[in-house]
């Protein structure tokens, strides 16, 4: 009844919308103890869990850019956003990692909706606010490698895997003498005097922490299977 009402509640302020996910994710530590054990309603109640913290996800990503377009105080507001956004990521792939027997019969819908999510770069027509950061993007990546995990064939989860993988080995292969040494390192990244560019700095910077803070999570969720 109660995992029920948090679920079905709708709330527009992040901090309030927050403290709901917290309970939904306190509810849940019971379903993963094995209170929900053998309740024919089970997956239906952990898949409802799922879409619910997708939609609210989606919902402030694109409520986020509106805070920050409004005066100082309300800008700092947007924070809250990026910080909700974070926690209803990291909720789904607590809920991934504990259910995924459960959630990979539905695999194809939250692959669907995680890709899209995560090819989510901001377009020309789109504000930078509402695409999804590095760090959600990292997160919803392990979610899908966690599901990954249940089908038990090796070929699915490296083609899968090679999806993310692929775009990190181009960037360090296309960019390989700038990692042969410490000096070419720190000139990539901007450290030091003499670094390259400050703008082509800071992008070097974010894909890198991102590249390998993904790679992190990805092996951190494998599970290697046999066919």
């Amino acid at each position: 009844g109660i995992l029920s009402a948090a679920v079905q509640a709708s709330f527009h302020n992040p901090n309030y919308a927050s403290f709901n996910v917290s309970l939904v994710s306190c509810l849940l530590t019971r379903a993963d103890a094995g209170v929900y054990e053998g309740d024919a309603r089970r997956p239906l109640i952990l898949s409802t869990v799922a879409d619910k913290l997708l939609a609210d996800f989606v919902l402030f990503q694109q409520r986020t850019p509106t805070q920050q377009q409004q005066p100082t105080a309300a800008a700092y507001f947007a924070r809250f956003y990026y910080n909700l956004r974070r926690q209803l990521a990291a909720t789904l792939l607590n809920v991934c990692k504990s259910f995924s027997k459960v959630l990979v019969l539905s695999f194809d819908k939250y692959y669907a909706k995680c890709m899209a999510l995560i090819n989510d770069d901001g377009g020309s027509s789109q504000s930078a606010a509402s695409s999804t950061t590095q760090m959600e993007k990292s997160i919803l990546v392990q979610c899908l490698v966690c599901l990954s995990n249940e089908f038990g064939s090796a070929q699915m989860q490296f083609d899968l895997v090679k999806q993310f993988v692929s775009p990190m080995a181009e960037f360090f292969a296309a960019h390989s003498a700038s990692l042969a040494t410490a000096p070419a390192f720190m000139h990539f990244l901007g450290l030091g005097s003499g670094g390259c560019d400050a703008g082509v700095a800071l992008n070097n910077r974010k894909l890198v922490f991102f590249y390998v803070n993904c790679l992190l999570g990805i092996l951190k969720s494998l599970n290697c299977c046999a066919e």
